[in-house]
């Protein structure tokens, strides 16, 4: 089993949501993945969800679903490798790595939550290591990005041709999508890609395409034993709803939740649905919580990872 530890805790210097009363943290792990711990109670969730939910961008959206859940869960939120303070290149086998030392780090076994192109993370966690897991929460996520002839997706060329395109222009390709998909959790584009630029870059982006969005995790599916909860938006124009009834029909006893309504990007207005769903899911299955006590020394500022990264 991978060692426990989290080299750097640091305390927060930016605004939190009044409503989680805890201090919430940063750390790294000795693969150098960096992430975020709300502490607002005793039920520890790993969320591994999309690059755009960094922990820079988390922070500074006080009405997004994850800060919600934030208010009656302890969320800990990791980044992708290459964005935020993580180090290295975003692929799957270092992502699985970095997700097993958070959770050997907190001392396990705790709730995973995937979602978008990161879900296919926690899905291998729970595949690969059953003992770490206590149970799995898919959220807009999906085993595979790609499309091929029995499943839905985008084409395996445009994903591929899309690597280079964010290489050289990260920004003016995803600047036109987050215009075009409302309602969503942020209403000012230009501040929130003020946000981004302090973490992407079009290496980083393009690793991302590379080693995750193309990463196929279907054949996991039959190995993953604990609860499982899908919770998917039937308008979602990313990733279809029908790869959450794939998901739902390869893991045995799989729930789904149907969010009706909302595109790829959940708006504010469905956030109390998410927690109610989970809350209930979390509810109904036996077991101990996993309370949260983060191992490390407290540090100085966020700023020091930001200047060592």
């Amino acid at each position: 089993m991978l060692r426990r530890l989290a080299i750097t805790l640091i305390m927060m210097a930016l605004v939190v949501n009044a409503s989680v009363v805890n201090v919430s943290f940063a750390e790294s792990t000795n693969s150098g993945l960096v992430y975020e711990i709300f502490d607002g109670g005793n039920q520890a969730i790993v969320a591994c969800t999309c690059w755009t939910e960094a922990t820079t961008v988390i922070h500074n959206l006080d009405n997004h679903w994850l800060r919600r859940l934030a208010q009656e869960h302890t969320i800990i939120i990791t980044n992708r490798r290459g964005f935020d303070g993580s180090s290295g290149r975003a692929d799957l086998d270092s992502e699985i790595l970095g997700l097993c030392e958070v959770v050997d780090a907190i001392g396990a076994p705790v709730v995973l939550l995937g979602g978008c192109e990161a879900a296919v993370v926690p899905i291998a966690v729970a595949a690969r290591y059953p003992e770490r897991v206590q149970s799995l929460i898919i959220v807009n996520g999906t085993a595979r990005f790609a499309a091929d002839a029995n499943y839905p997706g985008t084409p395996l060329g445009t994903l591929r041709n899309t690597a280079s395109i964010v290489r050289a222009d990260w920004e003016g390709f995803f600047r036109p999508f987050f215009l075009n998909d409302a309602p969503i959790p942020w209403t000012d584009i230009n501040s929130l890609f003020e946000l981004f630029r302090q973490f992407v870059t079009g290496e980083a982006m393009a690793a991302l395409f590379e080693g995750i969005i193309l990463a196929d995790v279907r054949q996991e599916l039959a190995n993953i034993t604990a609860p499982t909860l899908v919770i998917h938006s039937t308008e979602d124009e990313v990733i279809p709803f029908s790869n959450a009834q794939y998901l739902a029909a390869h893991i045995a006893g799989a729930e789904l939740h149907a969010l009706h309504g909302p595109g790829h990007h959940i708006a504010p207005s469905y956030n109390d649905e998410i927690a109610e769903t989970i809350r209930e899911f979390l509810t109904g299955i036996a077991g101990e919580t996993t309370s949260i006590q983060p191992k490390g020394k407290l540090a100085a500022m966020w700023g020091s990872i930001r200047r060592n990264r």
